[in-house]
């Protein structure tokens, strides 16, 4: 049964295909600067460090399709099609020093596993699927929550003991965590 943030991880993903692979464009590939790298059985760890972002997204929208194609990069068209809408906005910026973060995960005997962050970074976010040699369900999954632990801010999944999974987190620079006053 999909969650609420499936749904929403699955909207955003939707979005940003749709801005970037629409009809009559061509699909905007990474730069060569990009570092591209997928989680597999075959390779059980990555780490991306994020590069630079665009400042801004352009776009049109395509009033009789109700579409939307990118524009103004390297290889997408420079302007609208006549009858198009132009549209941009402001692209998030990546906090300096940010680091993607990847690895398939066996769960413990106790059913709980934790990822940190080196020393002077926290885990802002984290995810996880089930690849497909794995036998997990995700009904299996019991929890997945931030941890702290000495300062160090984490997150944990709980789940069913020596189920496999693919798990993903991103660290940035942070001060040492507290917890907050109820």
């Amino acid at each position: 049964m999909a969650t609420r943030s499936d749904h929403v991880v699955r909207a955003g993903i939707a979005a940003a295909i749709m801005i970037a692979c629409s009809e009559g464009s061509q699909p905007t590939q990474p730069s060569a600067r990009t570092t591209d790298r997928r989680i597999s059985d075959a390779r059980p760890s990555s780490d991306v460090v994020a590069a630079d972002l665009p400042s801004a997204i352009t776009a049109c929208y395509v009033p009789k399709k109700g579409s939307i194609y990118r524009i103004k990069t390297d290889d997408t068209p420079s302007a609208c099609e006549r009858g198009d809408v132009e549209f941009s906005w402001q692209a998030a910026r990546a906090i300096a020093g940010m680091e993607f973060h990847g690895r398939v995960i066996t769960i413990p005997s106790d059913g709980r596993y934790s990822v940190f962050c080196p020393e002077g970074q926290a885990a802002i976010n984290f995810g996880w699927e089930i690849p497909i040699t794995s036998t997990a369900q995700s009904s299996q999954i019991k929890g997945v929550r931030p941890a702290l632990s000495a300062g160090r801010i984490g997150w944990g999944i709980q789940a069913a003991a020596g189920t496999q999974y693919v798990i993903y987190w991103t660290c940035a620079p942070a001060e040492p965590g507290v917890l907050a006053p109820e």
